[in-house]
């Protein structure tokens, strides 16, 4: 492991630290920042950081989805999905 894989796994173990301490009782299963990043040269660019580290893509694609659909669920439970 290279020195910027120690900082990154370093700071997604403070991250999983600091979300789990928000919790009430529960355990945290997984989470996902997305981050906007300005280079030097003025470029903007999105970075994901995720935990833990083996969160599969497939979880990921979900807690995107679920972050811009919020209402999937609630429409999900009434029997209307599709419908908004």
């Amino acid at each position: 492991m290279d020195e910027r894989e120690f900082h990154r796994a370093e700071a997604q173990r403070r991250l999983s630290d600091a979300i789990q301490a928000a919790g009430e009782g529960e355990v945290l299963a997984g989470w996902l920042l997305v981050s906007e990043w300005v280079g030097p040269d003025g470029r903007r660019r999105l970075r994901l950081i995720s935990g833990p580290e083996d969160l599969p893509d497939w979880q990921i694609a979900g807690y995107l989805h679920a972050g811009l659909e919020p209402e999937w669920r609630e429409r999900r439970e009434r029997g209307t999905e599709g419908a908004k």
